[in-house]
């Protein structure tokens, strides 16, 4: 399969030829604009696959499409074994990670120090949330992954990822959902919610009584919400075309203007109690929750990058700039 598309010459005298290029993403409504047709990207004709979020955190997907949203955490350890990828800083995925701790209604659990000595199960340990949450857990509230005994539903983590020494991981150990609702984890780690949770099973709770609350607070503290993926491109790609950097990281800002501005009429929206919920997060963020560019996601990509590092995602602590193709 041709992986990369090659730009036919440019002839004097004529129109530049816009670029074709095959870009991957989620059909979130803020990557709709795009897929649309709605936002056109300067200097490219694009050609849009849309799959499900999970698709982005199993492979390596950057060998599959010329643009591509990808796992943050998959991306840093690819990014530290040399692999031909850069990341765009474009953030098409951002998840509020102290949201997504649960654990049984009648446990005595409050905050991640509770669960010291405990036993923690999640889909897999290395997911980008999970980096997040232990990276949060240590920073804020002392709980280290060495405090704790984890359990995996994988039998292979996957992506090159290797534990560290000290900590205790039990792979293949089933699911979930039913490891806590039978007793043999204290909480779990969830990028998505447990579905009883969803169906709105009484056993199963948020840790924290004000998850919003607890996640605000450390979203002042970054200047931003966690993100969780971003675009990437194939290093040859960017060789032959940097100035599709520009492009596409001023055609994701259009389209999130869009989504931004359709949102200021919330009546529009069927969920009852949205004019409230973006009043709130544009006090705390500001008009965007979904900005794109280094420029206020600096403090963001440094504490992650330091979570990697410190949990052997990345063998040496990788500065922004190094994980950030040039604009």
């Amino acid at each position: 399969m041709e992986l990369l598309n090659e730009r036919k010459p440019e002839i004097e005298g004529l129109p530049r030829l816009s670029l074709p290029l095959n870009i991957a993403f989620c059909d979130y409504d803020r990557t709709r604009p795009l897929s649309d047709g709605s936002v056109k990207l300067s200097g490219i004709a694009p050609s849009y696959a849309l799959a499900e979020g999970g698709e982005f955190c199993l492979r390596p997907v950057y060998l599959d499409y010329d643009v591509t949203e990808m796992s943050f955490s998959w991306y840093i350890m690819a990014r530290d074994r040399g692999e031909p990828v850069w990341a765009l800083p474009i953030f098409p995925l951002r998840m509020p990670p102290l949201s997504h701790i649960y654990v049984r209604t009648d446990s005595p659990f409050q905050t991640p120090a509770d669960l010291k000595g405990r036993r923690i199960g999640s889909e897999a340990y290395r997911l980008t949330v999970n980096l997040w949450l232990r990276g949060i857990c240590g920073d804020l509230y002392g709980l280290k992954p060495q405090d704790v005994e984890w359990f995996s539903s994988l039998e292979d983590e996957g992506a090159g990822y290797v534990f560290p020494d000290d900590v205790r991981v039990n792979l293949n150990a089933g699911d979930p959902e039913k490891m806590l609702l039978e007793g043999r984890v204290d909480a779990l780690f969830m990028p998505n919610a447990p579905p009883a949770f969803n169906a709105g099973d009484p056993r199963i709770r948020r840790l924290f009584a004000d998850h919003e609350a607890e996640g605000d607070a450390f979203n002042r503290v970054i200047g931003c919400v966690p993100m969780t993926h971003v675009m990437v491109v194939h290093e040859d790609l960017l060789e032959r075309e940097p100035w599709i950097v520009g492009s596409l990281l001023e055609g994701f800002r259009a389209a999130q203007a869009r989504v931004d501005a359709a949102y200021r009429k919330p009546k529009f929206l069927s969920v009852f109690g949205a004019l409230e919920a973006l009043e709130r997060q544009r006090r705390l963020l500001g008009p965007t929750m979904y900005t794109h560019g280094l420029d206020g996601n600096r403090e963001g990509i440094a504490r992650f990058a330091r979570y990697g590092y410190e949990q052997g995602y990345t063998k040496r602590h990788l500065g922004v700039d190094e994980l950030f193709a040039s604009v």
